[in-house]
C-alpha cells in the first residue's frame, strides 16, 4: 500500500523509473509522476475525478496532484520526477497547472514511451535533466497551462498533510471540518469525492500503514502497544482492519518483511 502524503518520496532525489504493473492508493507529492499505459487499460483517479487510459495512452500528475492507479496485473512504464529535475518546468509553469492530465496523441505518447525506459541506464545528472526537460516540454506544448486548480484540491492537500502528523490522535469529521472552516457535511462529500472512502476508513488505513512503519523500524516493539500508539482506539479494530487490508494477521505480516 503506498502513503497517501509520501513523506519519505519527499526524500528521494533520484529519478525512479518502473516498469510494472500499477495499484496504488490516492496520494500525492512534490514529484511529476508520469504512467504509461504499455499493455492494456489503466483506471486513473486525479484530484477527485476517474478516467480509464487506453493503451498507448499517457497521464501525468502535477506536483501535488492527488492520484491513484490500478493497471488490473496489466504493466504500465512509472517515471517519477523529484523537485532536483523541476526547476525549469517549474519556472516555464509558474503558478499555473498543466490543462489536463492526460495525453492521447498516438507520435507525442509514443516519442515520450520511446525516452522513458532510458532512465533505467546509468546516466549523468545532465543527461537525465535532458531527458526531463524534453518529456515535459512535449507535454506542456501538448496540454498547455491552465489557472490555478479548484479550491477544493487545495483544501485536500492540506487535509493529507495534517492528517499525517495528527494519525495517532482523536479526529472526527465534526473536528476536521471545524479544523479547516467548512460544514461537516461538505467537508465529508469533498473527502468521499477524492478518496472514494470516509474519513474513518482513511485513518484507519493510515493509522495501518503507519504501524507496519514503526515495527519495521523497531522490530522488538510490542505490537499491541504500537498500534494503540498509532491512533487505533481498541485492538479489535486494529485486527479487523489490518486483516481486511492485508489479507493477513499483523503478526503474519511482519514475520513476511522479516523473510524478505
Amino acid at each position: 500500500m503506498h502513503s497517501f502524503y509520501e513523506t519519505m518520496r519527499e526524500k528521494i532525489t533520484y529519478i525512479d523509473f518502473m516498469e510494472s504493473t500499477s495499484d496504488c492508493e490516492p496520494h500525492f507529492h512534490s514529484a511529476v509522476e508520469i504512467l504509461y499505459a504499455k499493455e492494456g487499460e489503466v483506471d486513473t483517479f486525479i484530484n477527485g475525478k476517474p478516467h480509464t487510459l487506453k493503451k498507448g495512452e499517457l497521464c501525468v500528475c502535477d506536483s501535488y496532484d492527488v492520484h491513484s492507479f490500478n493497471s488490473h496485473g496489466k504493466n504500465c512504464l512509472i517515471l517519477i520526477v523529484p523537485a532536483d529535475y523541476l526547476d525549469d518546468y517549474l519556472k516555464a509553469r509558474g503558478k499555473k497547472h498543466i490543462a489536463s492530465n492526460y495525453i492521447y496523441d498516438e507520435k507525442i505518447c509514443g516519442d515520450i514511451a520511446e525516452i522513458i525506459p532510458k532512465f533505467a541506464e546509468k546516466q549523468s545528472f545532465l543527461t537525465c535533466k535532458g531527458y526531463v526537460d524534453l518529456i515535459l516540454g512535449f507535454i506542456s506544448d501538448a496540454t498547455g497551462f491552465s489557472d490555478a486548480a479548484e479550491e477544493d484540491f487545495h483544501i485536500m492537500k492540506k487535509v493529507l498533510d495534517y492528517l499525517e502528523n495528527n494519525y495517532s490522535a482523536e479526529i472526527t469529521l465534526d473536528a476536521l471540518s471545524a479544523q479547516f472552516g467548512y460544514s461537516k457535511y461538505y467537508f465529508s462529500r469533498i473527502f468521499n469525492r477524492f478518496f472514494r472512502f470516509s474519513l474513518k476508513e482513511y485513518l484507519n488505513r493510515l493509522r495501518a500503514r503507519q504501524f507496519i512503519a514503526r515495527m519495521r523500524q523497531n522490530e522488538s516493539a510490542d505490537i499491541l502497544s504500537t498500534a494503540l500508539d498509532c491512533g487505533f482506539n481498541s485492538l479489535q479494530t486494529f485486527y479487523r482492519c489490518f486483516t481486511n487490508y492485508y489479507g493477513t494477521s499483523p503478526k503474519k505480516y511482519l514475520q513476511g518483511l522479516t523473510e524478505k
